[in-house]
């Protein structure tokens, strides 16, 4: 498993710093520390995580901690690219906050065609049942016509 980008704010505790990995078998504990006040400079709180082994008295292979201003980007985490501007929504509040995909923001010709394409599946799949009904109808009402034609 891999915590955190790296660097000073990641492997604080008993972990390992910088980028880590646990690949045993383990146990993960998420603690949310809504009144942190270790960190002066922010009341904002903090989450822990921390990745322990299979005995029990050990201490954690893994820990990371994130402030919430650090993980909402009011401050910038060790490695971090994205902005501030990247997590709020356009035309919203700066209150108003949504989770950026780490490949970016898709431009305008990926998102419509995503919408395209899941038009035409949807029209596909919903259609197809009553065309391929229709379809074999009409296929053996002909037939059917033609052999009482014959008869006669």
């Amino acid at each position: 498993r891999r915590l955190g980008q790296g660097g000073a704010m990641v492997g604080r505790g008993n972990g390992l710093a910088g980028k880590q990995y646990y690949l045993g078998l383990n146990f993960a504990e998420l603690e949310l520390d809504f009144a942190h006040e270790q960190d002066s400079t922010s009341d904002s709180g903090a989450v822990t995580v921390r990745i322990f082994g299979k005995k029990e008295d050990e201490p954690p292979k893994l820990e990371a901690r994130w402030t919430f201003d650090e993980l909402s980007g009011a401050t910038s985490l060790p490695g971090m690219t994205a902005k501030v501007q990247d997590f709020v929504s356009v035309g919203r509040g700066a209150s108003d906050w949504i989770c950026v995909p780490y490949r970016g923001l898709p431009s305008n010709l990926h998102y419509y065609t995503a919408i395209a394409v899941q038009f035409v599946v949807f029209c596909s799949l919903f259609f197809l049942p009553y065309i391929v009904a229709t379809a074999t109808y009409v296929v053996i009402r002909r037939q059917w016509r033609s052999k009482r034609i014959t008869r006669r």
